[in-house]
């Protein structure tokens, strides 16, 4: 007799081979048998805990989820009266419908409110098991209209038009009926503005319209008194989301930006003594790739910086121009000519060593946040460059140390390789500082260990699921990050990372294909699950690389179980489109997600927080990453 003993613990089912000898010592007989052996959940167990939120207006579907017993399932919604439980019809907000077979609530909300629910699972056993869920509760949030692009905001764009590279910012007052009643446009295709110390905008003028449907998706119109610029837009109730620049009349001129929410009492009168991280990309005189990151310190309410680097008496930059990396420092004013009503001022920027002096337009979005696009043209000579600017948080009083990366970042890369390739990446990178370690504590710094996971997509070539591990340590003065002995290309061209607060910050290259981007603090902890992305969401891609990037402005919604859907505007070479997606996803601990098209890998999403992901594409020739929020 043979036994089989012991208590299982992994639910699934498992094919055994069995195989029985007899006792004839010269010519025994074999017989052999294959079995399985099905292991379930004994108990059944409503496993969702949460439903996702909806819009009114807009297609909604969310799936139950249980576990245990004996599939299939069948569910009710209990009545208010707490005993029956039928179909929900009554209950479930207006315009949404429960499948008692399936567990699917779905259909298109009317109503805005929040709906609590309790339901029950049956299984198919016999005696037939029952389990009860906690309250659930389904928000439908109020359908976007017009009225949420109502106010004052700014803008930032990177692309290309007819294969130029292409630099935009500015600010604009929507009226939240369809209009946008004012504004300012910066915009850089090489030949700049003149001059060069006060560089003139171009005035958004009358005829500037924009249109939201209930999922955010819309469209903008930006008229100034030199041109027309056409934009599909997806933007939250707050007005803030994305652009591309979508034309049918010039299909070449197409690319990627941000709109945010301008806080009008932001001034340049908040910001001395105030220390800003910058981050940058854009193009050398030669149109080589160039991008740099840094620091610097506001001296006076006017606008005035320097501080921090050397002795003290400049800002600090790390440049990495078509490979070549060198240090920088640097010094000025950000905001001179300030208009209070549009947030825009000039800057005049002296980089040393060679002590060049170059001007650009500055536009403060928050007493937190500003951007800054190069106005000089590039025969100058000058960089074309877009900047994004955030205030760091103030050092501690013996300064920064390694503890600043000490839990999870979502890094968010984006380089062009030597053989022409866009090469874009996303991973996490985990920091173990201890307190009071860094650049400046021991004879050549004191250095704690890190290690970095992550996807890549060169060229449409996914690696998948790398690991390159080394230490680092962190200035004492700057929070600039130093990186060492990292395994793989990150040790052969370590990374300069300047950090604004914990976990978050902006990253530079040394390597030939000029990578830059940001980290981002991982604000939830592990172990994540499909839950963790669930809700409509509204994003799109961010910096295309080259003129081959197809760029999107997208809406989606994702039920929480592993179930995505949703619309996207895009605009590229082949001019603009609009397509409907279906997608799966699953969510391991860490917050890493597969995605799925039809069985197929199409993607690798990054949780950054309850409300925000990345996407990054695996099998897209000319890939971008895409940043969505809830």
């Amino acid at each position: 007799m043979c036994k089989i003993t012991g208590t299982p613990t992994t639910v699934g089912v498992y094919t055994v081979t069995f195989m029985v000898t007899d006792g004839e010592k010269s010519n025994p007989a074999v017989a052999m048998a294959t079995l399985t052996i099905d292991v379930f959940q004994s108990q059944l167990l409503i496993t969702t805990t949460s439903l996702p939120a909806g819009v009114v207006n807009v297609p909604y579907s969310a799936t139950l989820q249980a576990t245990g017993g004996i599939p299939p399932y069948t569910w009710c919604i209990f009545e208010r009266d707490g005993v029956t439980c039928d179909n929900g019809a009554g209950i479930l907000p207006t315009g949404l419908t429960f499948n008692t077979s399936s567990g699917v609530i779905s259909g298109t909300p009317t109503t805005a409110g929040t709906t609590a629910l309790t339901v029950q699972a049956a299984d198919s056993g016999t005696p037939q098991q029952m389990a009860t869920s906690g309250t659930l509760n389904i928000l439908i949030n109020p359908a976007i209209t017009n009225s949420a692009l109502s106010g004052n905001y700014v803008f930032s764009f990177s692309g290309y038009n007819s294969g130029t590279p292409v630099m935009m910012a500015g600010s604009f007052v929507a009226d939240g009926k369809g209009n946008i009643t004012s504004g300012l446009l910066d915009y850089n295709d090489g030949t700049g503005e003149a001059p060069d110390n006060n560089p003139t905008p171009q005035t958004i003028s009358a005829g500037s319209v924009y249109n939201i449907t209930p999922n955010g998706l819309g469209t903008l119109t930006l008229k100034t008194n030199l041109s027309v610029f056409q934009f599909a837009i997806i933007v939250k109730s707050d007005g803030s989301g994305r652009l591309i620049q979508s034309d049918q009349a010039n299909k070449q001129a197409y690319g990627s930006g941000a709109i945010k929410v301008r806080n009008t009492n932001a001034s340049p009168q908040q910001l001395s003594g105030v220390n800003f991280a910058v981050g940058f990309f854009g193009f050398d005189p030669s149109l080589q790739r160039y991008a740099g990151a840094g620091v610097f310190q506001f001296v006076d309410d006017q606008g005035d910086f320097a501080g921090l680097c050397g002795k003290k008496d400049a800002g600090c930059l790390d440049i990495d121009d078509a490979g070549a990396a060198s240090s920088q420092t640097f010094i000025g004013d950000m905001f001179n000519f300030y208009d209070s009503t549009t947030g825009r001022g000039v800057a005049g920027m002296t980089f040393k060593p060679k002590g060049d002096r170059h001007f650009f337009a500055s536009y403060l979005i928050t007493a937190n946040e500003m951007v800054i696009v190069a106005t000089e043209p590039i025969s100058q000579p000058a960089n074309m460059t877009l900047w994004s600017g955030l205030r760091q948080l103030p050092a501690p009083p013996i300064g920064f140390d390694n503890t600043i990366l000490s839990n999870y970042s979502v890094a968010e890369l984006n380089a062009l390789d030597t053989n022409g390739a866009v090469d874009v990446t996303a991973g996490l990178f985990a920091g173990k500082g201890v307190s009071g370690d860094s650049c400046e504590s021991g004879q050549g710094g004191t250095f704690d260990p890190a290690t970095f996971t992550f996807d890549e997509n060169q060229g449409g070539t996914s690696s998948l699921q790398q690991s390159s591990t080394g230490m680092y340590c962190v200035d004492k003065a700057t929070a600039r990050v130093t990186l060492n002995s990292f395994t793989g290309q990150f040790g052969a061209f370590p990374q300069v990372f300047y950090m604004v607060t914990a976990d978050q910050g902006f990253v530079v290259g040394t390597d030939p294909a000029v990578t830059s981007g940001i980290l981002e603090a991982q604000t939830v902890g592990s172990p994540f699950n499909n839950s963790s992305v669930s809700g409509p969401y509204v994003g799109g891609t961010v910096t295309p690389i080259t003129s081959a990037v197809t760029d999107v402005a997208s809406w989606l919604f994702a039920d929480g179980g592993g179930n995505i859907n949703g619309s996207e505007n895009t605009s590229g070479p082949g001019g603009p489109g609009q397509q409907n997606f279906n997608y799966t996803y699953t969510v391991d601990s860490t917050g890493r997600a597969i995605v799925q098209n039809g069985g197929s890998t199409i993607g690798i999403l990054y949780v950054v927080s309850p409300k925000k992901f990345v996407m990054l594409p695996t099998t897209d020739p000319n890939p971008a990453l895409s940043i969505f929020n809830q």
